[in-house]
């Protein structure tokens, strides 16, 4: 590989600049003439540029922001009342009834639109509540305190980070690019893969150095890239332009070929986002066989997503988070709904809130995973509880995934379409959630049955306690 001298490609890419987040587009002749642009420097006191155009998903979800932010008043107003009355010791159960779930419902969305230290608040009064109705002085005091603290959070502006849409989700997706591009000033590798290509349908575009890298990558964008690291430059500089492509295009795969095989190569590769590493060989095989595992799946017939929560905003800030990526989305407030919501619409994929009033997500997640036609559809469940126990809760119960509140658009919109696209592989066997952490997943589902009666008795014990303390 091309290094400068003295210093290794892992010196190199620890000692290069901090690359500016922006991958420059630039023609062909620009990249001969002169190195790579870069962002200017920017001081703490001068304001990013906003994006001068929006996608249609970051336009629906502002909307949604601002069509449920300004409902809260009339939510905290709800729990104004009662902590009055309670005070006053003149509650009535149906205005007791009422706060619980404005609680529930206020501390599962306000962090969304971002107001995060209302979520917070709003789950202290909802456990409180959920305690039973206050009669002691100090809980007394203790809900008037909270509820206060939360009347002072809506005059505030929403945090700006909050309510951020990131660029990974503001882009929209696209059909499948039929498009390889090679970085590579091989000859005969271009060649050998031209030929190799046309067995999965796929073009080649060939640049032999990153300056030309750029100005095919501003034409068009590939459905992967090969790196020929020996052959394509991969100094100092290259090394920048590849950590810019890897910030602009997180999701493009790329597949690294070198001559030499190192685990210091392998960890450069690996912090720049390669997700194939390939030692060079006469043959184009492999790099085929890797093209072909790392593409994105060809477009799929428009899938449809079930959500169930009895918080309106949550569901409208979902949906306009999950449709401009060709979802169609069907939404549900009412669990009492749910199986004839469910046999009528036949979703690919259900999303549940875990902690509803009357029927929870993870009852719902039983009542799926029992039925034979449905027992296998990915189930999804949003929670704001993270601890293990709740955790071996809902993977007990069948959940697949879980999203933590407040909800992140990028791993929603991942977690939604890798379980859409993924099928099953009952062959692997069915990890237990006792050794999840906080952001794991439960990729397969095998052997389910045989997990699920072994804890269904301490899962159903377990439910019924944490329905006393507030949990469901």
């Amino acid at each position: 590989p091309s290094t400068a001298p003295g210093e290794s490609p892992l010196e190199q890419l620890s000692s290069s600049k901090p690359a500016s987040g922006k991958f420059s587009e630039r023609s062909s002749e620009q990249s001969s003439e002169q190195s790579p642009e870069r962002s200017p420097e920017r001081s703490p006191e001068q304001p990013q540029k906003q994006p001068s155009e929006r996608s249609p998903q970051h336009d629906a979800v502002q909307r949604v922001l601002e069509r449920f932010r300004y409902s809260f008043s009339a939510q905290v107003d709800v729990l104004v009342r009662a902590s009055a009355a309670i005070a006053a010791q003149q509650i009535d159960p149906a205005l007791y009834d009422e706060a619980k779930q404005e609680a529930h419902k206020l501390a599962g969305s306000m962090a969304t639109f971002g107001y995060p230290n209302g979520s917070q608040l709003s789950r202290s009064i909802e456990h409180l509540l959920l305690e039973g109705i206050p009669t002691t002085l100090a809980d007394i005091a203790r809900l008037s305190e909270l509820v206060s603290a939360l009347q002072q959070e809506l005059p505030h502006p929403p945090s700006a980070t909050a309510t951020a849409i990131p660029e990974t989700v503001a882009t929209q997706p696209s059909e499948r690019s039929q498009l390889v591009l090679l970085v590579s000033g091989d000859a005969g590798l271009a060649q050998s893969l031209h030929n190799g290509l046309r067995s999965l349908s796929l073009e080649l575009a060939i640049a032999s150095d990153w300056g030309m890298a750029r100005s095919q990558l501003a034409a068009a964008q590939p459905a992967a890239v090969v790196v020929d690291w020996g052959e394509s430059g991969c100094d100092q500089d290259g090394l920048q332009c590849w950590q810019d492509l890897s910030q602009r295009w997180p999701a493009l795969p790329v597949i690294v070929v070198t001559q030499g095989d190192s685990f210091e190569l392998r960890l450069v590769a690996s912090r720049l986002g390669a997700r194939q590493f390939l030692p060079k060989q006469a043959s184009v095989e492999p790099i085929v066989r890797a093209i072909a595992r790392v593409l994105p799946p060809p477009a799929m017939p428009t899938a449809r997503v079930l959500i169930v929560d009895d918080d309106a905003a949550s569901l409208a800030y979902l949906s306009a988070l999950l449709v401009p990526w060709g979802l169609e989305v069907v939404t549900l407030d009412k669990p009492q709904q749910f199986w004839q919501v469910l046999t009528e619409t036949l979703p690919q994929l259900i999303i549940l809130d875990l902690e509803m009033p009357q029927i929870s997500g993870l009852e719902l997640c039983q009542v799926v995973r029992q039925d034979a036609q449905w027992g296998d559809l990915p189930l999804l469940v949003v929670t704001a509880h993270t601890d293990t126990d709740a955790l071996q809760q809902a993977f007990a119960a069948g959940a697949d995934d879980f999203i933590s509140k407040p909800v992140i658009g990028p791993e929603l919109v991942t977690r939604v379409l890798s379980r859409i696209e993924r099928p099953r592989r009952p062959s692997v066997p069915f990890a237990t959630a006792a050794s999840l952490r906080p952001g794991d997943s439960m990729t397969h589902t095998s052997d389910r049955s045989q997990t699920q009666s072994q804890s269904q008795s301490q899962s159903q014990s377990r439910s019924q306690s944490h329905r006393a303390e507030g949990y469901l």
